[in-house]
């Protein structure tokens, strides 16, 4: 994956952005619906890739933009990378506290929701959602940046799926390495906060966990848990 570098110019809409790249304007899709303003800003530097030819949809847009430049940190922006890490780490058995499991699911649809994984132990059915987290402020990652109807709605449909003998686990990945702290978002949506309180009283199990500080895109790992707070 060969990655370029490109500078802001303009939000079009929610997954399209006006940028500059070799000195020329051109428009790139942004795999996130998320506000992203402390990022996306005038001049900021950001890191694409081109998009393959069978991809050139949303007005044939050229490059993806993968990652943006925030003062000393570089921040992974597809809000599906996530899913991908995860994914893999899932199949090498690398995060531990999920426990056994022998077989992945993805997307799983129940009760008229899709959750990312189900992980299968013998008869035990334990549900997995993953969040994409790129707002950091003074060291704390909160989630959401802009309100989520479908994450309150995960929250609260997990905490009912307790009752029926599901494990249920919600993950969330910062991407970006300076988070030392987590908390929902409670001053953006009100909503996602008093289902993440009922959630987390109900036994759905939430963590969070960060990115090794990112020095090329092509190389993005993971680098450990951080606290989880509702305060």
């Amino acid at each position: 994956m060969k990655v370029l570098e490109g500078y802001f110019v303009e939000r079009k809409n929610r997954f399209t952005c006006l940028i500059k790249i070799r000195g020329k304007l051109g428009l790139a899709y942004l795999p996130n619906p998320g506000r992203l303003r402390e990022v996306l800003t005038s001049n900021n530097k950001l890191f694409l890739i081109k998009r393959k030819r069978n991809k050139f949809r949303r007005g044939g847009l050229r490059y993806e933009i993968i990652g943006s430049e925030l003062g000393k940190e570089l921040v992974s922006l597809d809000s599906r990378f996530p899913n991908r890490i995860i994914y893999e780490n899932l199949m090498k058995r690398k995060i531990e506290i999920f426990g056994n499991y022998d077989k992945i699911i993805k997307e799983y649809r129940v009760k008229g929701s899709r959750f990312d994984f189900l992980l299968l132990d013998g008869e035990k059915k334990k549900l997995l959602e993953v969040k994409s987290v790129t707002l950091v402020v003074k060291g704390i990652a909160l989630f959401p940046d802009a309100p989520t109807e479908r994450g309150a709605k995960h929250l609260l449909e997990m905490s009912r799926l307790i009752e029926e003998g599901y494990d249920c686990y919600v993950l969330f990945v910062i991407q970006r390495s300076d988070a030392k702290l987590f908390k929902p978002n409670k001053e953006v949506d009100k909503k996602f906060y008093e289902a993440f309180k009922i959630a987390y009283e109900k036994g759905v199990k939430i963590s969070a966990i960060k990115f090794k500080k990112i020095s090329e895109f092509n190389k993005i790992e993971l680098n450990g848990y951080v606290k989880v707070s509702l305060d």
